[in-house]
């Protein structure tokens, strides 16, 4: 025997769009078969407006991503100050604590995780006033940075494009979430709804595997409504 495929919730959903047409052929005889059109106009507009929103996310992370690419190249050099010493903080494990290593050539530096460590933390065992004048510069000298790497992102275009990016992104799930909290109502809107799930599903990879769920269930409830 060969082997027996796993079953999973996306992978039910993605059979969806193939099941449903086979059962809304069978309802095609109920009264519901071909009740007023309009009163699936709200959810047809939705999935209509979907595709159009969708575009303009791709479009929008494009533009990021070459907007990413020019900050990257203009990006200011990491600063010495943030670079990990042997003699930070002496008879502590605060520097070696606070930094991360880079590469693979034993380099180690204060990124934003132990920078903020640094910056909210209250030290007491050991520290000196030369530790203390330590913390400071590393945390003033990030702060540089990341003033200088704004800056980058603004002359370069990122800053906007990624702020296009995220708003392109809020639309779409917005748009998604009213799809699958809008119960199709006619046929035609039950097989329109069940392609967007089976397709949103199948090439979204952060699409909501709970949808398959709802949607399972508004079939269900179609069903009985229509026999």
């Amino acid at each position: 025997m060969g082997e027996v495929p796993t079953l999973t919730r996306r992978g039910l959903v993605r059979g969806a769009g193939a099941a449903i047409g086979a059962t809304a052929a069978g309802l095609a005889g109920s009264a519901l078969a071909s009740p007023a059109p309009d009163l699936d106009v709200g959810l047809l507009d939705l999935i209509g407006r979907h595709a159009g929103a969708l575009t303009a996310c791709v479009q929008a992370e494009d533009e990021a991503d070459l907007r990413a690419r020019d900050a990257a190249a203009a990006e200011p050099p990491w600063p010495d100050a943030l670079r990990w010493r042997s003699t930070d903080f002496p008879r502590t494990s605060y520097g070696r604590a606070a930094s991360d290593p880079i590469g693979d050539k034993g380099e180690r530096r204060y990124i934003r995780r132990g920078v903020e460590w640094l910056r909210t933390s209250t030290f007491t065992a050991q520290w000196t006033p030369e530790a203390e004048a330590r913390r400071r510069e590393i945390v003033e000298a990030y702060d540089r940075w990341c003033a200088e790497r704004h800056e980058v992102d603004v002359r370069t275009g990122y800053a906007a494009a990624d702020q296009a990016r995220r708003a392109a992104v809020v639309v779409l799930r917005e748009i998604e979430r009213e799809i699958a909290e809008t119960p199709a109502r006619t046929l035609p809107g039950l097989r329109a709804k069940a392609s967007w799930v089976a397709d949103h599903v199948a090439t979204d990879p952060y699409a909501d595997e709970d949808l398959g769920e709802a949607f399972a269930r508004e079939v269900a409830g179609f069903g009985e409504a229509a026999s």
